[in-house]
């Protein structure tokens, strides 16, 4: 009984410890690289590397322990982020605020390598993207299907005028035939051709 107590004291310790690591863990990553640096947007480049080796000697692992280890890592990726200015430009597009206007900074390598589409699309502030390329597609759809109604149109039209072209050939050879045909004709027997003629052109109307 007497050495349970103490190993179960320590139990507790630890557990309170590991709790606490988490705690801190957490925090840390819902911090703003500025907040990791101890600084504020609009600082210099400046203020930027003097806070990184000040903290950077603070919580080197070597000097802290295993512990800071965390903490360090994100010391050094905050500063590669803000150090340069277009991944600082970049960092600074992804600040987001929840509805108590509290600051929310994405992972900035988790922003900058996203290509999550759907994440994008469901987010209502993208909803009049989504509405343009509605439009843009009733849009797309009336001028395809107006393009083929003028597409059947012209083609139609050349079909009717071959057509017409075609009758009107026959009726100028037929009418050259008939002025040969004529030559040298009595009127009986000319009479007699344009007798053939409306017969076998209305002879079909004619039998009715």
């Amino acid at each position: 009984m007497v050495f349970i107590v103490p190993i179960t004291l320590k139990i507790i310790r630890l557990g309170f410890k590991d709790i606490s690591l988490r705690y801190q863990s957490t925090k840390q990553n819902l911090s703003t690289y500025y907040e990791t640096l101890n600084l504020k947007p609009g600082c210099t480049k400046k203020e930027i590397r003097n806070s990184f080796i000040k903290l950077s000697k603070l919580n080197h692992p070597d000097v802290c322990g295993p512990s800071s280890n965390d903490r360090f890592v994100r010391i050094n990726e905050a500063y590669n982020v803000l150090i340069d200015e277009n991944k600082k430009k970049l960092y600074d597009e992804t600040l987001v605020y929840s509805k108590n206007n509290n600051p929310i900074y994405y992972h900035y390598r988790e922003r900058q390598n996203s290509g999550n589409w759907k994440n994008e699309y469901n987010n209502p502030n993208n909803h009049w993207l989504a509405s343009n390329i509605a439009i843009a597609g009733v849009c797309l759809s009336i001028l395809l299907v107006g393009s083929l109604i003028r597409y059947n149109g012209v083609k139609k039209s050349v079909l009717m005028r071959s057509l017409l072209m075609d009758e009107s050939d026959e009726r100028l050879s037929f009418l050259e035939e008939q002025k040969l045909m004529k030559i040298d004709k009595t009127n009986d027997e000319l009479v007699k051709i344009f007798e053939q003629n409306i017969a076998k052109e209305y002879g079909s109307i004619l039998k009715k």
